[in-house]
């Protein structure tokens, strides 16, 4: 009965020395797999970061884009304005083909 209690007892003893080397490396796999996480979430921020500085980047080349197309606008605008003080029409009813009429194109030059 001693004996039989004894092999038990190693068994018992084994037994929980194995489970204690699974629970080391299980343990150290846990650490491991943390590790990477937590690189994962350094990469994360630093993307999440990078991501915004680009998002404030294009917003701000958008601004000055529709500034500069709400500026060539004008100018455009004020082009024609200054062209349209700066030249006429002429309408005359002389023309080698008959029941025409010619139209000249007249620049004002100062």
């Amino acid at each position: 009965m001693m004996v039989r209690r004894e092999k038990d007892a190693k068994a018992a003893v084994a037994k929980i020395e194995d489970e204690q080397k699974v629970s080391n490396v299980l343990q150290e796999n846990c650490d491991k797999l943390n590790e990477t996480i937590k690189k994962y979430k350094q990469r994360l921020t630093e993307q999440e970061s990078k991501t915004q500085e680009a998002q404030v980047k294009e917003r701000r080349l958008q601004r000055e884009l529709d500034a500069a197309l709400d500026r060539a606008k004008e100018a455009d605008s004020n082009l024609n304005v200054v062209r349209s003080k700066h030249r006429s029409w002429v309408t005359t009813s002389t023309s080698t083909i008959p029941n025409t009429i010619s139209q000249f194109f007249v620049t004002d030059e100062d």
